[in-house]
């Protein structure tokens, strides 16, 4: 009962919106400016949410930039063999 009163429902909705449609034939343009309308906007909206952030993050990394590691010596004697070792010892 309930799925043959779903698609009386939708056969009604299809039949509304092509009486629509065929009475008002602006409604179907007037509802696509609209759509255009809405898209350019969040567009609009996304492209300035975007250089908001690029801009913002100019004075970040100028600031991580000027910290660095200077107390670290990348020496090549350094550096230890990692054969035959698990990588469940480790030293803390």
């Amino acid at each position: 009962m309930f799925l043959l009163s779903l698609v009386v429902v939708i056969v009604a909705v299809v039949g509304i919106v092509a009486w629509v449609f065929v009475t008002y034939p602006d409604v179907l343009e007037n509802l696509v400016y609209a759509i255009l309308i809405i898209i350019g906007a969040i567009i609009v909206i996304a492209v300035a949410i975007c250089l908001l952030m690029m801009i913002l993050a100019i004075p970040f990394y100028i600031k991580k930039g000027e910290t660095y590691q200077d107390d670290i010596s990348y020496d090549m004697s350094d550096v230890k063999s990692v054969k035959e070792t698990d990588s469940e010892d480790r030293k803390e």
